[in-house]
C-alpha cells in the first residue's frame, strides 16, 4: 500500500482532479494491489465532519472503474471511509473475475 498525503493533512486542500474530489477536501491518496489490479482510494470531506471515499480500479494501466466512483456510506474519519472503499473495490474485482471465469 502506498499513501500520498496532502501537503498538510490537517487542512487538506481541494484535489487537483475535480472529478475525484467533488466539492470536498481530499485527505490523502492510497494505492492498493489486489489480484493483479490496482485500487486508488481518495477519501474526501463531505461536510459536517463526515468523509466518503472515491475509488478507481485499473488493470494493466487501463481504468475499469473511474476514480469518481464513490462508496455510499459516510464515516467520521478518512481512514474509515478509505477502508470501506477498499472493501467495495475488492468486491468489484471479485465479481468481475467471477463473471470472466468460463462456466
Amino acid at each position: 500500500m502506498k499513501t500520498s498525503p496532502s501537503p498538510n493533512p490537517a487542512a487538506a486542500g481541494p484535489a487537483s482532479d475535480p472529478e475525484a474530489a467533488g466539492d470536498g477536501q481530499v485527505a490523502f491518496e492510497q494505492l492498493h494491489e489486489y489480484r493483479n489490479h490496482t485500487i486508488t482510494i481518495r477519501p474526501r470531506r463531505i461536510g459536517g465532519g463526515l468523509w466518503r471515499a472515491a475509488f478507481a480500479v485499473s488493470l494493466d494501466c487501463r481504468a475499469l472503474v473511474d476514480v469518481g466512483t464513490e462508496v455510499g456510506q459516510a464515516f467520521r474519519t478518512p481512514i474509515g471511509a478509505a477502508r470501506d472503499a477498499v472493501d467495495a473495490a475488492r468486491s468489484f474485482i471479485d465479481a468481475r473475475l467471477k463473471a470472466c471465469r468460463p462456466a
